[in-house]
């Protein structure tokens, strides 16, 4: 098994496999990106192709391609194999998996099963008034196939005791949320009953869950799957499986309400699309989705309730770091109606997507009006607090010229009505401005120490005559230690055959040396001797400067106790270290 997951990794390039999840961008000889397993606006999640791994300076997440598919997919060790041997193309040596693996597995597979029983069904006499809703609403027989609908019959336990004859026993058919028990009756019967079911799938296209839409009359309208140890409704989105090649091709994701909208869409063309399972979305929803887009446009009912969904969902998203912007259609309450009208308008409507804080003004003024006092105050009761969050200066004087606009106040009274919320809400801080403070200015010798060893390491550059010894950190001596061992005996310092040499007790520094952001530097000979000139420089000037404020004290001490031999000599080294200093010429 160890030789297989050794022939895993050598197949499997590690930044087309996380590349997949989330947008890297090169960086040196690295790559970047936004963390995908915590929240953050500045990317510190780093991956080194050569090497194979990747580490989060923010979280703390770090490992080879196996620990990213365990983290990102939330799965054991061994599913991890099975999902990265697939893709490498490799047929695996018997695996034991342990026990709760094995319960997953058997999840998995009776949903996959459930799901090729109800297309079954939603073809035989049973499911044909369903297949006839079905067609009504305009869904092709190529998307009830490409979506794998189905239907569940209404009265029985058909899907329980198909399940039972495959071997399943009730209780691991009730953990799979594909049966309930019953008190009353003392026994177990299907969960989905008289319903229009749509598959909810994982990225790898996996049945986890299913949603099932009452056919006719009946509570509730839609009901989900409940959760298991392969489905949490708050952290997966509807047809993101299918979508997420188009969404990465155009660099957004269109969150709709509704499993129908999202397929009217499909069927249009517009296929960079997801549906939460629900009206509301949760935060796990936003972060399952910013595994595969950092910008999103949100179309959800028009309605109160959508109005709504529509703000908790800026408010995640924003929360995220995504980019976001509001569909507001050209016809109809949502865009099922819109595409039936004209696919066109539908398209014309994404195209033409609301930037949030316009959405903020012209929302409130749909529902207050504005041609009361009272209505103009609602308003600015409500857009104040949300124009109050922007960042940029340009932006929010835009927004607040907007305002006053549409209320037909002048500029001046909206921005002291800003003022006036801004002094009595202290939970909203005008932003400070960020500095991008270089390593090199930093009076931490450990973080330019770290920051020279980065270059050195992945410039494949070590500096003539520099020794261990110019490294006051013990790792940090050691492994620049090793890299000069391996380039005598090498004749040169090649960054990728390097890492054998590395003991294991020195192996987590050396990945995040390796991941350390140092840019296209290490790209530039030129550059790259320079900086790293720079930092030796920083270093000494460091020393001297730490030297100084010893001599510093000593001479005072000396003046004290008039110690005129001493105190001469004193001043002779700093008047020495002070000229090292100046002759830096930093």
């Amino acid at each position: 098994m160890d030789s297989q997951v050794e022939e895993i990794k050598q197949k499997i390039d590690i930044v087309s496999l996380i590349n997949e999840y989330v947008a890297l961008k090169k960086s040196g000889r690295n790559y970047k990106a936004v963390c995908p397993f915590h929240s953050e606006k500045t990317p510190s999640f780093m991956v080194s192709p050569e090497l194979g791994i990747f580490k989060c300076f923010g979280c703390g997440k770090a490992g080879d391609i196996f620990a990213f598919i365990k983290e990102i997919e939330k799965v054991e060790f061994g599913e991890a194999l099975k999902i990265l041997a697939k893709k490498a193309g490799i047929i695996l040596k018997e695996f034991k998996p342990r026990e709760d693996q094995k319960q997953i597995d058997d999840l998995f597979k009776m949903n996959s099963i459930a799901c090729s029983f109800y297309q079954k069904l939603l073809n035989e006499t049973a499911g044909k008034k369903a297949l006839s809703y079905l067609k009504a609403r305009g869904v092709t027989a190529h998307s009830i196939d490409e979506f794998s609908l189905g239907y569940s019959e209404r009265d029985g336990n058909r899907l329980l005791s198909y399940l039972k004859k495959e071997g399943f026993n009730d209780s691991l058919i009730e953990k799979a949320g594909l049966a309930i028990y019953s008190e009353d009756r003392g026994e177990f019967f299907d969960r989905f009953r008289g319903r229009i079911m749509f598959p909810i799938k994982d990225l790898q296209g996996k049945v986890v869950g299913f949603t099932g839409r009452i056919l006719g009359d009946g509570e509730p309208k839609y009901l989900n799957s409940p959760d298991s140890l392969i489905f949490h409704k708050s952290q997966i989105l509807y047809g993101l499986d299918l979508a997420k090649n188009f969404v990465k091709k155009e660099g957004f994701a269109i969150l709709v309400e509704g499993n129908l909208d999202l397929i009217s869409s499909w069927q249009v063309g517009v296929k960079n699309i997801t549906a939460p399972l629900g009206t509301s979305m949760a935060e796990g929803q936003v972060r399952f989705l910013k595994k595969i887009t950092d910008s999103v446009l949100i179309s959800f009912d028009a309605d109160l309730a959508g109005d709504v969904a529509v703000r908790r969902g800026i408010e995640l998203a924003e929360k995220e770091g995504l980019s976001v912007k509001v569909i507001k259609l050209k016809y109809g309450k949502d865009p099922d109606e819109c595409i039936k009208k004209n696919p066109l308008l539908w398209k014309k409507s994404v195209a033409e997507a609301t930037p949030i804080y316009d959405y903020y003004i012209e929302s409130a003024v749909q529902k207050y009006g504005k041609d009361s006092g009272e209505a103009k105050k609602r308003i600015g009761e409500e857009v104040l607090p949300q124009l109050a969050k922007i960042s940029d200066s340009l932006m929010k004087a835009h927004y607040l010229q907007k305002l006053a606009s549409t209320l037909g106040f002048s500029e001046e009274v909206v921005s002291a009505a800003l003022k006036k919320y801004l002094s009595k809400d202290l939970r909203i801080v005008e932003p400070a401005l960020q500095v991008n403070s270089s390593l090199l200015k930093t009076n931490q010798v450990e973080l330019v120490e770290k920051y020279l060893l980065s270059l050195i390491l992945q410039g494949e550059f070590i500096p003539e005559n520099l020794k261990k010894e110019f490294f006051k950190d013990k790792d940090l001596q050691e492994i620049f230690s090793l890299a000069l061992e391996f380039k005598h005996e090498n004749k040169n310092f090649v960054l990728k055959r390097f890492p054998s040499k590395i003991p294991p007790e020195l192996k987590e520094t050396f990945d995040q040396l390796i991941l350390t952001e140092v840019g296209e530097i290490v790209e530039d000979e030129i550059k790259l001797k320079k900086e790293v000139g720079l930092c030796l420089k920083r270093l000494i000037e460091l020393s001297i400067r730490s030297k100084l404020k010893i001599l510093s004290s000593q001479i005072k001490e000396a003046e004290g106790k008039q110690e005129v031999e001493r105190l001469e000599e004193l001043k002779n080294k700093f008047r020495s270290l002070s000229g090292r200093l100046v002759s830096l010429n930093l």
